[in-house]
């Protein structure tokens, strides 16, 4: 049987309706003048974490200093984060019968933020964002973290999220992985089990117990 349900934040809990990518280049960019606007956004968006953008394309002597300015514009975009209410109904429905945590590239103060205000902060029992100190997805180490510190029988866990990379990470763990279709679009990719109905997600869990 499933005992735990991995979910990524960013366009599979909430929508990310007003991303942060050209609040972060109009920074970027003073710093590298002679980028072209559209490979720096390229790095944005490639981007898994925001100190990997930091790291990429600025230098250290203001690296830290850049990364708190993208931490304040987390904090602004984040309360305009779209939950849909399937979505949250999907997530009280499954906490009653599986243990439930969050991974993601996002800062955890603003994901704890989200969150609390939304009043589902208690449904996880581990929330790891991507200040946590491991190394970002596709990179499978916040993942074996939670597995190994819970206990948990790699073949018991989904991981669920809309991105390859979120795929990859699964992949590397080991564990089931469900693309979540429901803000974004279904996955072109027919080997992988893709979800576009919050409705429906539970009977795929329950179907990988057969």
């Amino acid at each position: 049987m499933i005992k735990s349900i991995v979910f990524d934040f960013d366009n599979t809990i909430a929508k990310n309706v007003e991303p942060t990518d050209y609040l972060i280049l109009n920074v970027v960019k003073k710093y590298n003048p002679h980028i072209c606007e559209n490979l720096l956004l390229k790095v944005i968006q490639n981007a898994t974490t925001d100190y990997e953008i930091c790291e990429k394309l600025i230098p250290s002597s203001d690296r830290e200093s850049v990364y708190n300015l993208i931490l304040r514009f987390n904090m602004e975009m984040v309360e305009k984060v779209l939950y849909a209410p399937e979505v949250i109904k999907l997530i009280s429905v499954l906490s009653n019968h599986y243990q439930l945590h969050i991974i993601s590239g996002r800062d955890r103060f603003s994901l704890l933020y989200s969150l609390k205000k939304e009043g589902i902060k208690d449904y996880f029992t581990e929330i790891i964002g991507g200040d946590s100190g491991f190394k970002a997805k596709p990179e499978p180490e916040s993942l074996n973290y939670i597995i190994n510190r819970y206990k948990l029988d790699i073949s018991k866990v989904v991981f669920a999220g809309d991105s390859m990379n979120d795929y990859y990470t699964a992949m590397r763990a080991g564990c089931y992985f469900i693309h979540a279709g429901w803000y974004e679009k279904e996955t072109d990719n027919c080997e992988i089990i893709s979800c576009s109905d919050p409705h429906l997600f539970a009977d795929i869990i329950r179907s990988l117990d057969l």
